[in-house]
């Protein structure tokens, strides 16, 4: 079983993130391969290095796309996906991003039992796109060969879609579409993750902005009222007592 892990899209804040996907990594054994921007830093690159020493990695620097950030994430994602392939015949591929924070996951996760025709999915903090039935967050994906070679090149569709930018839907409708467009399942598996590059407060003005015009807005608004209390009161009896 040959597993590979590709990192690709914005360093932003790595070197607090790196070493919980480090910790994955070493525990199944998996090969991981670093997409980065020719725009980021080498002192930068070469930190993130250093913290994932003694995992089995390779890197390639790319240029970014003179388009909107959506384009240039799928297009870091088809190209680090590319890159990972090229390397060795690997059966199972993750696709993660850099700021993501691996909080937790099952030690026992059979990757050798995964379905063709599921794509996996990582588990979020808020929990919130598992409670919506048309929504799928592309953070974190993984599958086999065969599904992740159709999931890691969307780009190719995306290039002549007229919601490329997301001008009309957010970027996690347009996923899930896709999945439905292709007739596979989708599946969580038990790896559950934070954003390190967004507070609470950031992220809740991110999502806002992202499901303004769309009808669970009102949902979102109130599924993070909800968990901003629930924070709120939290600090407030660890201060109490």
């Amino acid at each position: 079983m040959k597993i590979a892990l590709c990192l690709s899209g914005n360093l932003r804040n790595a070197y607090t993130t790196i070493r919980t996907i480090r910790s994955f990594i070493l525990h199944y054994d998996i090969d991981t391969y670093l997409l980065i921007s020719s725009l980021e830093k080498e002192k930068d690159i070469q930190k993130i290095v250093n913290i994932l020493s003694p995992c089995r990695l390779k890197i390639k620097r790319i240029d970014d796309l003179s388009d909107c950030p959506n384009m240039n994430m799928w297009y870091k994602i088809q190209q680090c996906y590319l890159f990972a392939s090229s390397q060795s015949n690997y059966n199972v591929f993750i696709r993660c991003r850099f700021d993501l924070s691996i909080d937790h996951f099952d030690k026992n996760i059979s990757f050798d039992k995964l379905n063709d025709n599921t794509l996996y999915i990582g588990m979020w903090k808020y929990d919130m796109f598992r409670t919506m039935s048309r929504y799928l967050p592309d953070e974190m994906f993984i599958g086999t060969q065969k599904i992740m070679k159709i999931y890691c090149n969307f780009y190719n569709l995306i290039q002549n879609s007229n919601n490329k930018c997301l001008e009309y839907i957010p970027p996690e409708a347009d996923f899930f579409n896709f999945t439905k467009l292709n007739h596979h399942d989708i599946e969580y598996i038990d790896i559950k993750y934070q954003f390190k590059s967004y507070s609470d407060i950031s992220m809740l003005t991110v999502m806002l902005t992202k499901f303004k015009n769309i009808g669970q807005f009102k949902m979102i608004i109130l599924y993070h009222i909800i968990v901003l209390l629930i924070f709120t009161l939290t600090a407030y009896l660890k201060i109490s007592t």
